[in-house]
């Protein structure tokens, strides 16, 4: 509880520059959700401000073809939901995790790699509300994790995660902190810096490419955390759209380093993932 209480406070101090200001918007309704202790908390994956920016729940066309898709790479039993936060699902599956391993199943398709598998370590960048975290400690339970994100949703993040995996498994990072090994970690974004994280694995399904170009430039200079290996999902907006200049700058740095660029399959030419 003390953790959370120093999260609270680095939500409430947060700069102006660490987000743009849609996301300024969203994280002022996500605290309406994270610090309920009653029944929103106990619906929090049904509310709108979740389902909007993180939570994928329609059960069309594409859900079915995703599932096939991934069946080759996984078996479905991984994909059965947990019941915390009351999951939108369809025979036990949600949309949203279906959509998580598909992901993952594209990269090992693309590349041709079992990297994803045999990393010990990953960072991501905006966990959500730490469902790809929860999916790939699945894949790899030795792996460490760590989550660079708002303060406000590291909350969301400890909070979902302690109910599954375990409080003990899922740690908050204090100020010039390394990750501790094998766990969770969430680090905030406004002093993740000063947390010497490093990985073998780069994650990022659209955050980062809703980030400020000055954050970017600053996860540029820190050189991916070390990171060899990367999966990204990303805007392919151009200027001035929403998001249009920072998935612009977003491309133009992985492209740098060596990342290449694949339409998502299932989803319209707004969106692509970036591979290494």
């Amino acid at each position: 509880m003390l953790q959370q209480k120093k999260l609270w406070l680095e939500h409430k101090k947060l700069e102006s520059e660490i987000v743009n200001k849609e996301w300024s918007y969203f994280s002022s309704e996500i605290e309406k959700v994270v610090t309920n202790y009653g029944e929103l908390w106990e619906n929090f994956l049904r509310t709108p401000i979740i389902q909007h920016t993180m939570y994928v729940c329609s059960f069309d066309d594409a859900f079915y073809k995703k599932i096939q898709f991934v069946k080759e790479f996984f078996p479905l039993e991984m994909a059965k939901e947990p019941l915390v936060g009351n999951p939108v699902v369809h025979e036990g599956f949600s949309h949203n995790t279906i959509h998580h391993l598909y992901h993952i199943s594209q990269y090992m398709k693309t590349c041709n790699t079992d990297d994803f598998r045999s990393a010990n370590s990953y960072v991501e960048w905006g966990g959500g509300f730490g469902n790809f975290a929860r999916l790939t400690k699945l894949i790899n339970p030795q792996a460490t994790y760590t989550i660079i994100d708002l303060p406000i949703m590291n909350m969301l993040q400890h909070r979902y995660l302690s109910n599954i995996l375990g409080e003990g498994n899922v740690h908050i990072l204090e100020r010039n902190q390394a990750p501790v090994v094998g766990k969770v970690n969430l680090a905030s974004s406004t002093y993740y810096e000063s947390n010497t994280i490093n990985a073998e694995f780069f994650i990022s399904t659209w955050a980062l490419s809703e980030t400020p170009v000055s954050v970017q430039e600053k996860v540029n200079e820190h050189n991916w955390f070390g990171a060899n290996h990367g999966l990204f999902a990303m805007h392919c907006l151009p200027p001035p759209e929403t998001f249009g200049l920072e998935s612009s700058n977003l491309r133009s740095l992985l492209q740098k380093q060596n990342y290449s660029t694949q339409s998502i399959q299932l989803m319209n030419n707004q969106h692509v993932y970036m591979f290494k």
